[in-house]
């Protein structure tokens, strides 16, 4: 299912509400996932309160409006988005506040081959709303043709977007402000939780979106039986990384947090065993480490990655970093300063340290050892006659230098 089209059927979703007045009162939107769906996303929208949020966007929005200087004509503040799109509703003439969608759940299966798959076949969103369904029904009709059905004793609608190159999508009514948009067959089976006659989200990835309780943003899923390893190494641009451990992760979960001035993000890598976690760890040492050797002199980058905690809780392997709105623009500043890098001297044959150590006081892999040999194993073949002819070291490394951009 496209996308785009759930963020329509979000605005649409209250048109049902004047149909469902004699409908239970809602309780929380996770207890309408059907429990085949293998990814959750939860989005509480107090997020859009939040007072560090908040802080965040009026800070990108100073930084945007003294790079542009008198040619940015965006808003000036935070408030002023929410008060711009406001002025466009009210111009379409659709009286709601954005800020009174409350929360929404967003689930779908997760595909086999998740690098080849498209549009999610199985997907839908259950929403929990206050908007003025008057407002909204006028706004549906003007973009789209809505047919009124029922479904397990639920108001259920068809909806089919004037524009050919949207796709169908459907909503149904599962309580009093409280209803799905999506996919026909996903929407259809949290119709059949709330009556039910289908057995609702359990097992771990319930308990896991349960754990995160409280933060903005969380989101829990299985992971497919995909062969991450294997497609990386079929790769020629992909790092020459080991990174087969992650293909025995079992569950992905994590949250967005905000804590006074902190902003948060968590990722919790769950497996069947602490010999899978340990690999696993020992993996993103090196991701992480390997990103290090590309980061140049920006102390920022640097910054950023000493930052990232990782610890292992029996088999779960937990990444997280914390920051702060003033370390963000610092960061983004230094980043926007940058000068694009150019071509750096080539590095003499003779030069590579083969007893360099990386920060966990290993000797870095021998493949960048034996990758310098062959360098210059091949430098020396192309200059082979000159090296017969006495071609001196010196010489030798101002011909390199010359060759290859020194």
């Amino acid at each position: 299912m496209n996308r785009k089209l759930l963020v329509a059927g979000v605005l649409a979703l209250v048109v049902l509400s004047g149909c469902i007045d004699a409908l239970d009162d809602a309780e929380d939107v996770e207890e309408y996932v059907p429990e085949q769906a293998d990814a959750v996303v939860h989005v509480d929208m107090d997020v859009l309160e939040d007072d560090t949020t908040e802080q965040l966007a009026n800070a990108m929005i100073d930084m945007e409006m003294e790079e542009e200087g008198e040619d940015y004509d965006g808003p000036e503040s935070y408030d002023e988005v929410w008060d711009e799109i406001a002025e466009e509703l009210d111009e379409e003439g659709i009286d709601l506040e954005p800020r009174d969608l409350h929360e929404f759940v967003f689930f779908s299966e997760v595909p086999d081959d998740p690098i080849e798959a498209e549009d999610d076949e199985y997907a839908a969103a259950v929403v929990s709303a206050d908007w003025d369904e008057d407002e909204l029904l006028d706004a549906i009709e003007r973009n789209a043709t809505v047919e009124a059905d029922e479904y397990n004793d639920r108001p259920f609608y068809e909806v089919e977007p004037d524009d050919e190159l949207e796709d169908t999508y459907y909503l149904a009514g599962l309580a009093q402000g409280t209803f799905s948009v999506g996919e026909e067959e996903a929407v259809r089976d949290t119709v059949d939780v709330a009556v039910g006659d289908s057995e609702a989200l359990s097992g771990e990835l319930r308990d896991e979106l349960d754990r995160l309780e409280g933060d903005h943003v969380r989101f829990a899923m299985s992971t497919p039986d995909y062969d991450l390893g294997d497609e990386l190494a079929d790769d020629p641009t992909a790092p020459d990384l080991d990174l087969g451990a992650f293909d025995e992760i079992d569950v992905v979960s994590g949250s967005y947090y905000t804590d006074d001035d902190t902003l948060g993000t968590s990722f919790n890598l769950r497996t069947a065993t602490e010999e899978d976690a340990e690999d696993i760890e020992s993996a993103i040492d090196g991701i992480l480490f390997f990103a290090g050797t590309l980061t140049g002199e920006v102390e920022a980058l640097d910054d950023f990655l000493d930052e990232i905690d990782i610890e292992r809780e029996d088999s779960t392997v937990v990444v997280s970093y914390e920051t702060t709105v003033d370390d963000i623009i610092e960061t983004m500043e230094e980043l926007d300063d940058l000068e694009p890098a150019g071509p750096g001297p080539a590095q003499p044959p003779g030069e590579f340290d083969e007893g360099a150590e990386d920060d966990f006081g290993e000797e870095l892999d021998d493949d960048f050892a034996d990758d310098a040999e062959e360098f210059e194993e091949e430098l020396e073949e192309e200059f082979e006659d000159e090296l017969e002819d006495g071609f001196g070291e010196d010489e030798f490394e101002e011909a390199f230098e010359e060759e290859f951009g020194g």
